[in-house]
């Protein structure tokens, strides 16, 4: 992957961080992850915006059973993903007018992949199953006008208020829990 492609990915300014936000806000809500968020912060460094509940971040219990661990870490892995596939599209799609581009989403791709390999030790068809379901929930979702809508709005109260909590978050994205 050349660096033009890469760095097509970073945020041009603070409007598409903000947008990009709002699309990992977006995700977590559609993927069941708003009891796993703690805030969001625009002003902290691109990988730090969403900062996650102290549980998301804990290894393992000794007490409980491998199997209940192991969907946690699941859990855990899917809704990065698809906070990670909900940054790029939402901009795109809303900022840009059009779906993240060939290579864009092979690159996507290929972190996720290496990502589920290296950490869940999931086989590469799993993953590439993981990456799929995501990104075509994640697409379909913001093809929705509403979608878009929230996404702006959500990126313009971001953009003012800077930091919101988790209660902030979801009051905010509250019309996307009834889509």
């Amino acid at each position: 992957m050349d660096s033009k492609h890469i760095d097509s990915l970073k945020y041009k300014d603070e409007a598409d961080k903000c947008l990009g936000a709002a699309g990992m806000a977006i995700a977590v809500v559609a993927m069941d992850g708003s009891d796993d968020i703690a805030s969001m912060d625009i002003d902290a460094a691109p990988d730090a915006m969403v900062e996650f509940m102290p549980d998301f971040y804990f290894e393992g219990n000794p007490r409980l059973m491998a199997s209940a661990s192991w969907r946690k870490l699941l859990h855990n892995f899917n809704l990065t993903a698809g906070l990670l596939i909900g940054n790029v599209i939402c901009r795109r799609m809303v900022g840009g007018m059009q779906m993240p581009t060939d290579t864009e989403r092979q690159y996507l791709h290929d972190i996720v992949v290496q990502e589920g390999t290296e950490t869940c030790e999931l086989e590469e068809d799993e993953v590439e199953n993981l990456f799929t379901n995501s990104y075509d929930r994640m697409q379909r979702l913001f093809m929705r006008r509403s979608v878009h809508t929230m996404a702006s709005e959500f990126a313009s109260i971001i953009r003012q208020q800077r930091r919101l909590s988790r209660l902030e978050l979801l009051q905010n994205l509250q019309a996307l829990q009834m889509l």
